[in-house]
């Protein structure tokens, strides 16, 4: 115990609350199983967390999901000390597995996965104590549906943002092992779900970014993936779209959604979308003149192999950084608790 706190502490204040969190988690957690009959009749949760230089915040992520049976962090070979955290807790199982996108990097993982019921967080993400006793009662009580859908709150550079379309952000993230998937797109994949996902009452904790410096790179490369998948998708652009997209998306989310009301951080955070939106229509138009010309195109590698040199096509695939090793490989001994 002593081992995790340190490891979410020496993060910084921002993640006191995780800590707090984590030591509340612990104490009453043996009376939350016993209270939980039904996590012992085949009702156990396997949590899965995708993680790459995560130093920041993934102490606070692992703290949050200590109630589960299992945890499970698959990592693209990161280059900080995201490794020597997850190793202060012990529970932990850690894998790295080559980055081809969230959607395929999940999908791996689950058949790895042992618990009856799954519950995903990416390593910027929270549970807090009152999803967590949501989610158990659930399960005690008998869940009615396969899967379940959570609300996230949303936070950026410690400001929860709450205009601007992300009020009511949501995602899939709970549901019965061996009755979901995602679909293979490289980024927004959708999780496909055997029935309705309805939405959980409490939620999720969002820590999007920290720094602006850090929203340019995010928003640059999910807009280099969106223009690979809309290339795949057989997607074209041209002058109008170029124009017209980016505008809009700014006047959708600022105007329209209120995103004034989040004060300097609603206008950055909006105007940051409205650039990431006229850089993936730009990418996209940049591979069909590249394509035009008989050019090799950047596109980065998909899970079937789409983008790969290996293939053949014109297409000559960068991947992803070059930290990221080909293939499957273990965490080293010190943090093979993963």
């Amino acid at each position: 115990m002593v081992i995790r706190c340190w490891a979410i502490f020496r993060n910084g204040r921002s993640d006191l609350a995780a800590l707090s969190n984590f030591l509340g988690a612990s104490m009453d957690q043996e009376r939350l199983r016993s209270d939980q009959p039904g996590v012992a009749h085949g009702r156990t949760v396997s949590a899965l967390v995708t993680s790459f230089n995560s130093e920041r915040r993934l102490g606070a992520c692992l703290a949050g999901l200590s109630w589960c049976d299992e945890i499970l962090l698959i990592d693209s070979f990161s280059t900080d000390s995201t490794l020597e955290i997850a190793a202060g807790f012990p529970g932990v199982r850690v894998v790295q597995h080559e980055y081809l996108g969230g959607a395929a990097q999940k999908n791996w993982a689950l058949p790895r996965l042992r618990g009856d019921w799954i519950l995903i967080f990416d390593s910027d993400e929270v549970c807090t104590t009152e999803l967590r006793d949501e989610i158990l009662t659930l399960l005690k009580e008998g869940a009615a549906h396969n899967a379940y859908t959570i609300h996230r709150r949303v936070y950026f550079l410690g400001k929860r943002i709450r205009f601007s379309g992300w009020k009511n952000d949501k995602v899939t993230r709970l549901f019965r092992r061996g009755t979901a998937r995602y679909e293979n797109r490289r980024v927004h994949a959708r999780l496909i779900t055997d029935g309705p996902a309805p939405r959980l009452d409490n939620s999720m904790l969002h820590y999007m970014v920290d720094s602006v410096s850090e929203y340019v790179t995010r928003t640059l490369k999910y807009s280099r993936w969106g223009a690979a998948q809309a290339f795949r998708d057989g997607k074209r652009v041209g002058t109008a779209s170029l124009l017209i997209r980016p505008t809009y998306r700014l006047l959708r989310t600022y105007v329209l959604q209120f995103g004034f009301l989040d004060g300097v951080h609603g206008l950055l955070f909006c105007m940051l979308q409205a650039v990431g939106s006229f850089c993936k229509w730009a990418t996209l138009w940049g591979y069909r003149v590249n394509e035009g010309r008989g050019a090799r195109l950047d596109l980065p590698k998909f899970a079937d192999g789409f983008g790969d040199r290996s293939h053949n096509n014109p297409v000559a695939a960068l991947g992803e950084p070059s930290e990221y090793p080909r293939g499957e490989q273990r965490a080293s001994s010190r943090s093979a608790a993963k």
